[in-house]
């Protein structure tokens, strides 16, 4: 229910940017949007966990993963494309019509499977709003979702004032890394845990960001790209799926809330370091402080998250 009230008003919202608006009007929609889509990916992203199985539910976050990996490269093409060949308004007319049938397919989920609380409490009660069992691994998760704000704000400007390459081919290379991790990287959480992918995935985003700092041709420029697609891919599943085995199936929804909030505020972060670092040094004095903040990330996990997360294990 929740899933579709909240796409249905996401997908009405398209609507109104077609109309001469306002800046005040606008911004006002820009956060109605946010809410909606907030409730949405919180809401879709439950049903998915409820329905895959609990002994591959690593595999299956990663393999769920990848619809948003594929979504965030392909539909800012799409979108240029449209805009370029046509309008503004057509473009949002377009995603209107993307978002209706997504309306339509949630008729075929399978509803058996999806956790429905017998009895509701009030909707802004803190404890429906933050979980607080699955706070420390979402906030170290955190640390790594600045670094992922500081390349989603600045690689455009990177990469002009390197004059390397273009941002969509850094996409489509970073985008094919996530796909790749992904899909193994949730059979090796399933077989063996989260500490082997935490190591991996540090290794190589640090990797990454060094090497983007520090790119001078092509070879370079498209190599950081996919190997920080590789770590990304990798970390982010492995924390949500984390947060996902250590938490009652009845808090299941709040828990995916307070990490999904904790990517959003980490990115919004990265955004304004990056911007911060930027204006006092450099963009690519802004990717290493980015790899030091993913080493302080994997010293928390390894000095206290670790042990937080196999004490409070549900399954094992």
């Amino acid at each position: 229910m929740i899933l579709t009230i909240s796409l249905i008003l996401y997908t009405f919202i398209f609507i109104l940017y077609s109309f001469n608006l306002s800046t005040t009007v606008m911004f006002f929609i820009r956060f109605l949007h946010g809410i909606s889509w907030g409730i949405t990916t919180t809401a879709a992203t439950t049903i998915a966990i409820d329905n895959i199985p609990s002994q591959k539910r690593g595999e299956g976050i990663g393999i769920y993963g990848i619809s948003m990996t594929l979504a965030m490269a392909i539909g800012p093409m799409i979108g240029i494309i449209i805009s370029d060949a046509f309008d503004y308004s057509f473009m949002f007319y377009s995603s209107t019509l993307i978002c209706i049938i997504s309306v339509i397919l949630i008729l075929f989920i399978d509803k058996s499977k999806v956790f429905q609380k017998k009895s509701y409490s009030s909707f802004l009660e803190y404890k429906n709003i933050f979980d607080k069992k699955s706070l420390p691994v979402s906030l170290n998760f955190m640390l790594i979702a600045i670094p992922y704000g500081v390349i989603s704000a600045f690689i455009s400007l990177y990469t002009k004032e390197i004059n390397i390459g273009d941002t969509g081919l850094f996409f489509i290379i970073y985008s094919t890394g996530v796909a790749i991790s992904r899909i193994f990287g949730g059979k090796v959480f399933d077989k063996n845990g989260p500490d082997k992918l935490i190591i991996a995935s540090t290794f190589l985003i640090i990797t990454g960001f060094i090497l983007l700092a520090l790119c001078n041709n092509i070879f370079i420029y498209v190599l950081s790209s996919f190997i920080l697609g590789l770590g990304f891919g990798i970390s982010f599943p492995t924390y949500q799926t984390m947060v996902n085995y250590i938490i009652n199936i009845e808090k299941r929804g709040t828990a995916n809330s307070t990490f999904l909030a904790t990517l959003d505020f980490g990115i919004g972060i990265g955004m304004i370091m990056a911007g911060i670092v930027s204006d006092f040094f450099s963009i690519s004095t802004s990717f290493i402080f980015s790899s030091i903040i993913v080493f302080l990330s994997y010293i928390i996990y390894l000095f206290n998250i670790k042990k937080y997360y196999h004490s409070n294990l549900l399954l094992k």
